[in-house]
């Protein structure tokens, strides 16, 4: 029997420093919508993450849980600079991305929606990675688009969620007009701040 995974890092003070995307305020509703429906099912095997945290992400500069063995403060500014023009000159190729949400999963981590677009964020992490070395430790950026919108609390048999995920559909259509650097400092964006530059 496959079980659920309890999220452990769930209010985890970090610092961590990443790009992503919002979702749009109508899309959050509509993912609402379906964490209500997993709530009301579930109860409080399910975490939902905020309405306001949810995002896709590109990718980490500095990833939140690695311990690079140096303040992750300094090690961001001394990396700013090189990191910031390799992402800008990568973006000046790309136009308004949009990206079509269509499937829900179910993983014993949690609860995610993967989308589809029409080759951007690929050419944006792979260009990216042609121009900068990732610090030690750092993660690749993933392979997918998705954003996360549930995590579960305790361990239990992961069938009756997967049978319930595979019952559900969503549709959103996301425009994604602007990436962001965030600094985050509690897990899963449950505080951070957008740098500006």
């Amino acid at each position: 029997m496959e079980l659920t995974q309890p999220y452990p890092e769930l209010n985890k003070d970090v610092v961590g420093y990443m790009i992503n995307s919002p979702l749009h305020k109508d899309n959050q509703l509509k993912i609402r919508a379906l964490q209500e429906k997993l709530e009301d099912t579930f109860g409080n095997l399910i975490w939902s993450l905020p309405t306001e945290s949810l995002h896709i992400t590109l990718m980490d500069w500095i990833a939140p849980l690695v311990d690079y063995g140096q303040d992750k403060d300094g090690l961001f500014h001394g990396l700013f600079g090189t990191y910031n023009q390799a992402l800008s000159e990568t973006l000046q190729s790309v136009n308004s991305i949009r990206v079509d949400f269509s499937e829900v999963h179910v993983s014993k981590g949690g609860v995610y929606l993967t989308g589809t677009d029409q080759g951007q964020f690929d050419y944006i992490r792979t260009n990216f990675l042609e121009k900068i070395e990732l610090t030690l430790g750092t993660k690749r950026p993933p392979s997918i688009i998705h954003t996360t919108i549930a995590r579960f609390t305790s361990s239990t048999d992961l069938k009756p969620v997967q049978e319930f995920i595979a019952g559900q559909s969503i549709q959103l259509d996301q425009l994604v007009d602007e990436f962001v650097l965030v600094r985050e400092t509690k897990i899963p964006m449950l505080k951070r701040e957008i740098i500006t530059v």
